[in-house]
C-alpha cells in the first residue's frame, strides 16, 4: 500500500458525530462505574500502518478539546457498545513495530466476543437502513476477536494456542466450518493454508482466514484475501457466536464488513459497496 493511499483511507476513516463517550483509563474504572464522561463532537481516528499513527478519540465541545489516546487508556463506552484497546504488531513499517486499535464487545456469555472497532463505530454511526462498516487489514489487525473473561487477553492473531486451551470453543470452529463446507466456500482449504499459513486445513484454519489478520512473524496471513469475502464470512462467524452464547447485539447481528479496495494509484480507496 502506498503512502497516498494510506493518507486517503485515513482521512476517510476518521469517524466524527456529536454524543457522549465514557472513557476508562483502567479496568477498574469500569468495573467502579467511575468513567470520565465527555460530550461533543466524537472524532475517532485510527492509526494508519505506514504513516505510524497513533489512534485516539478527540472530543471538541464549543473551544475545547480533548485528546484520549488508545494507548493510555483501557476501554470507552460509546452509544451503550462496550470497547476496550489493544496493543498489535506492525509488520510493515521498521521504524514503528506496534499500534493500538480497538474492539467492540457485541456477544458475551461463555465466551467474549468482539468486533472491530472502527467498523463497529461507523456501523453505530451510521443513518442509512443497511448498516455497513468498513475495514482494511493495516487498521484493526483483524475482523472479529475473542477473550476468555471481559478483562482477559483479546486474541485478535492465530487461534490454534487459544482453542488448545480452551477446546469447548471449538464448537465455534467446528460450526464455521460446517456452515460454510454446506455453501461450498474455501474448499480447497490445503491450497489456501500453503498460502497463508492457516495452521491447518481443519476448522481452525477456517476461522484464521475467515478472520484475515496479519500473523505476528510478519508474514502474509490471511491479509485482504480472507477480508475481501467478510461479509458472508462474517455472517458464519455471527451465527456461530449466537448459537454458543445464546446472544448478539441485534444492530450489529444485521450490520455487514466490508473492505476498503484500492482501485488504482490515482483514484485511491473507495469501499465495495460502489
Amino acid at each position: 500500500m502506498n503512502k497516498i493511499a494510506t493518507l486517503i483511507l485515513i482521512f476517510i476513516t476518521q469517524i466524527s458525530i456529536y454524543a457522549q463517550i465514557e472513557i476508562y483509563k483502567t479496568y477498574d474504572e469500569y468495573k467502579n462505574n467511575t468513567s470520565t464522561k465527555s460530550e461533543g463532537e466524537v472524532l475517532f481516528r485510527p492509526g494508519g500502518m505506514q504513516a505510524g499513527f497513533q489512534s485516539f478519540i478527540i472530543v471538541k465541545n464549543n473551544k475545547d478539546k480533548t485528546e484520549y489516546q488508545f494507548k493510555d487508556i483501557w476501554g470507552f463506552k460509546y452509544k451503550d457498545v462496550l470497547f476496550r484497546t489493544y496493543k498489535y504488531q506492525l509488520n510493515y513499517t521498521k521504524d514503528i513495530k506496534y499500534t493500538f486499535g480497538c474492539a467492540a464487545l457485541v456477544s458475551e456469555g461463555k465466551i467474549f466476543y468482539w468486533e472491530n472497532g472502527m467498523g463497529i463505530i461507523e456501523i453505530l454511526n451510521s443513518t442509512k437502513e443497511k448498516k455497513i462498516g468498513h475495514v482494511d487489514q493495516s487498521i484493526g489487525n483483524g475482523n472479529f476477536f475473542f477473550s476468555k473473561k471481559l478483562e482477559s487477553e483479546i486474541i485478535n492473531k492465530r487461534f490454534k494456542l487459544f482453542l488448545n486451551q480452551n477446546p469447548e470453543l471449538k464448537q465455534i470452529a467446528e460450526c464455521v466450518k460446517s456452515k460454510a463446507e454446506k455453501e461450498n466456500r474455501y474448499s480447497n482449504m490445503k491450497m489456501a493454508n500453503k498460502l497463508f499459513d492457516l495452521e491447518g486445513e481443519d476448522a481452525i484454519g477456517y476461522l484464521n482466514f475467515f478472520d484475515g489478520i496479519n500473523d505476528n512473524e510478519g508474514k502474509p496471513f490471511g491479509l485482504s484475501a480472507g477480508i475481501r469475502s467478510t461479509s458472508r464470512n462474517m455472517t458464519f462467524i455471527r451465527e456461530c457466536v449466537k448459537s454458543y452464547n445464546g446472544n448478539f447485539n441485534d444492530l450489529i447481528y444485521h450490520s455487514e464488513f466490508r473492505e476498503y479496495q484500492l482501485d488504482s494509484y490515482d483514484s485511491g480507496y473507495k469501499s465495495s459497496e460502489h
